[in-house]
């Protein structure tokens, strides 16, 4: 519920960022955001050559004015909007940003048409996801794991991870390298395009809910870990780790949430151990290449540097596929348990339009949102990145809970509770010695003629989730355990809104009822007819509390207010 950002967890720093400690450095990734030129390529050189002046006139911004990235990025904005300044209106903006979409993603898929594709995906998950946790620096890091995705995405759309077209020629090493930074500026162009074609396609609708849509469509885009891990798995283990429910997730899944963090966990120990072997012996190389700088290396070092040189340009996917029998060997779970746990969360290969999938993830519809595990054709399996897996666990098991209807209502009974004792236990530690009521039945006023006649005459009985009192000041809290559903995610403006007033509005205007009885009738009736004096309360503030991190969204009061989602003389806080 406290909305935060962190990196992902659980992986090895990044050799080529500690100069000083590694004698010998792989760049998997060249550093140079040019894009190189392919003979591969032969279509889009205008689109080529046009995006090689714009990364020219950002890359010599940069180095002119050594700026901190945040306002750069304000700068290359402002200089990207302008190129858009031409469009007639703003339906061609939006064709000029999908135009331009459709030209990354061509040059995506021609650039690595002769490499695998599971190699692609970890060598730009070492170049944008792996970083030193005492130098990193969010707001200075130029890591994307949007980028990742979308190129797995586009790849994957293939249907089967092997190669469709001539491996690089030349030197191998230099030219996978220049066929990645070409991947990686072309996948950069595509998502700058596509926040472009999402502010496009926003403004032209004239409802007051599209800057809403807007709003989370990129937000689903770019952002990730919204809240810290060891929260996100603290409230899977409120949540789950119940005897009835893990008999319920067992019978409708063939495993349990705990089994499936573990198989988790488990991917990702086995990934970052590999890596950390390998740049072991890197390590060992260099120490030796160090010890004979006035005398050749010996054979046998020679040619253990060079194969593991070859594996790590090569086949980076070597360390992030693993088989269901190592994973099973690990936690000690059955292979068929981990089977299942991979199938559950497979995202399978599948031919079809790149185009298409790719502009289905610009647009808030990501396929590894709740199944982020890349799935090919002959049982090969890895995650894009990790950052993805624990947070796919809570919407997944909800989507495979909903079809079992007595689980799904033990379920959602547990979460609601859960949703309401968190919110109440949060906020009553900061005051010491107040009044807690929870789980309020009170009676309420049906008319404004009823109202009149006083509290004895009210005859509807309704449900308030916690109320703190402390000296003459009262907080009422409500709370909602829905989550936005997938299309909503996407920007579809009427699902979003039905979302956000089930989740927002609804605890919003129970919390107000609440506020109004307190201040006009100074207590409450409650069911079984006793009087709950409130008259030394002069002062009373609502919270709406939700479960789905709604940070960026259902935080901006102000748009909701213009939406027609909140409205009342105290506006509450949203959480």
């Amino acid at each position: 519920m406290t909305p935060g950002s962190a990196p992902s967890q659980g992986v090895p720093a990044r050799p080529d960022r500690h100069p000083d400690r590694w004698s010998t450095r792989i760049s998997i990734v060249s550093k140079s955001r040019a894009a190189p030129r392919l003979a591969s390529m032969p279509r889009g050189k205008q689109a080529r050559k046009a995006e090689r002046r714009r990364e020219a006139r950002r890359r010599k911004s940069r180095e002119s004015f050594s700026l901190p990235r945040p306002l750069r990025l304000v700068l290359e904005g402002m200089d990207q909007l302008g190129e858009y300044a031409a469009a007639r209106d703003r339906a061609s903006g939006a064709d000029q940003a999908r135009q331009r979409i459709a030209e990354s993603v061509t040059r995506v898929v021609q650039a690595a048409s002769g490499l695998d594709v599971f190699d692609v995906v970890e060598a730009l998950r070492l170049e944008n996801a792996l970083f030193d946790p005492e130098e990193y620096k969010e707001t200075e890091d130029e890591g994307s794991l949007a980028l990742i995705e979308l190129v797995a995405v586009i790849l994957s759309a293939r249907g089967s991870r092997s190669p469709v077209g001539m491996a690089p020629e030349g030197d191998e090493q230099q030219s996978v390298r220049e066929v990645l930074a070409e991947v990686t500026l072309a996948a950069r162009e595509a998502l700058r395009a596509g926040q472009f074609m999402a502010l496009f396609e926003a403004v032209a609708e004239p409802e007051e809910d599209a800057f809403l849509a807007f709003s989370v469509r990129v937000r689903e885009v770019g952002m990730r870990n919204l809240s810290y891990p060891h929260m996100v798995e603290e409230t899977l283990s409120a949540l789950f780790e119940d005897p009835s429910l893990e008999v319920a997730c067992r019978r409708v899944m063939g495993c349990t949430v705990p089994e499936i963090r573990a198989v988790f966990k488990a991917m990702t120990e086995l990934q970052a151990e590999c890596w950390d072997r390998n740049q072991s012996v890197m390590l060992e190389i260099g120490e030796m290449a160090a010890e004979h700088q006035s005398t050749p290396l010996p054979t046998d070092v020679v040619a253990r540097g060079r194969e593991l040189l070859r594996g790590l340009v090569r086949q980076p996917s070597e360390c992030s596929l693993l088989s269901t029998q190592e994973l099973a060997s690990r936690t000690g779970l059955p292979v068929n348990v981990v089977a299942g746990v991979v199938e559950l969360f497979a995202t399978p290969m599948l031919e079809t339009d790149p185009l298409g999938a790719a502009l289905a993830f610009l647009r808030g519809d990501s396929r590894f949102r709740l199944r982020p595990i890349l799935l090919d054709g002959s049982g090969n399996f890895a995650a894009p990145h990790n950052a993805l897996l624990t947070p796919a666990i809570q919407g997944r098991v909800e989507e495979a809970l909903v079809g079992d209807k007595q689980a799904w209502e033990a379920y959602r009974e547990k979460r609601g509770k859960l949703v309401e004792e968190a919110a109440t236990e949060l906020v009553s530690r900061h005051l010491p010695g107040c009044e807690e009521y929870l789980g309020l039945e009170y009676f309420v006023p049906t008319t404004d003629e009823v109202e009149r006649n006083g509290s004895a005459a009210y005859t509807k009985l309704v449900e308030g989730d916690a109320l703190l009192v402390v000296d003459d000041v009262a907080i009422v809290l409500e709370a909602k355990s829905g989550t936005l559903r997938g299309r909503s995610r996407a920007g579809d403006r009427l699902r979003l809104r039905g979302d956000l007033r089930r989740i927002v509005t609804g605890a919003a205007e129970q919390g107000e009822r609440l506020r109004g009885r307190i201040l006009e009738d100074k207590g409450l009736r409650l069911r079984d007819g006793s009087w709950l004096d409130l008259g030394k309360v002069r002062e009373v503030h609502t919270i709406a509390v939700s479960l789905e991190d709604l940070s960026g969204i259902a935080t901006v009061t102000s748009e909701l207010v213009d939406a027609g989602l909140l409205s009342g003389e105290s506006l509450p806080w949203t959480v």
